[in-house]
């Protein structure tokens, strides 16, 4: 994992690329897959289809971000930091409202999924006090 961070650092590039690969995941998981067997996993599909929108605002800044100057990274992975927290923010009080219809399929992937959104998050904002620091290299 330290390998991984430090290669975020010298290329924050990479993060942001990471970020929008898995922005892409979830909005398919969630506006196909999932919708697909939706009486498996207990989240009614409205819920799914505005789940999966999000992640598609956060692909295309996430493209806009690797598109820009280096020095701009470190704001750029705060702010995707800050909007990844905030589509778990979201997702919880999705939780929370259909709560009653939510299958074990359904608790176990969007468990995972915020665990997977926290954790990059984090190192988004880790990287980004690396960046701001001045210690990219590329």
């Amino acid at each position: 994992m330290n390998m991984l961070i430090k290669t975020f650092i010298s290329n924050p590039k990479k993060l942001l690329l990471l970020d929008a690969s898995g922005a892409l995941l979830s909005a398919f998981l969630l506006g196909v897959v999932l919708v697909k067997i939706n009486t498996v996993v207990g989240i009614p599909v409205s819920a799914l289809y505005i789940l999966a929108i999000i992640p598609c605002f956060f692909v295309v800044f996430d493209l806009f971000a690797i598109s820009r100057k280096n020095e701009q990274l470190g704001r750029y992975l705060r702010i995707i930091g800050a909007l990844n927290l905030m589509y778990c923010i979201t997702s919880i009080v999705f939780v929370i409202i259909h709560s009653d219809s939510i299958e074990v399929l359904g608790w176990v992937y969007i468990l995972s999924e915020l665990i997977i959104v926290i954790t990059l998050a984090g190192v988004e904002f880790y990287v980004s006090g690396k960046v701001k620091m001045g210690t990219i290299n590329s």
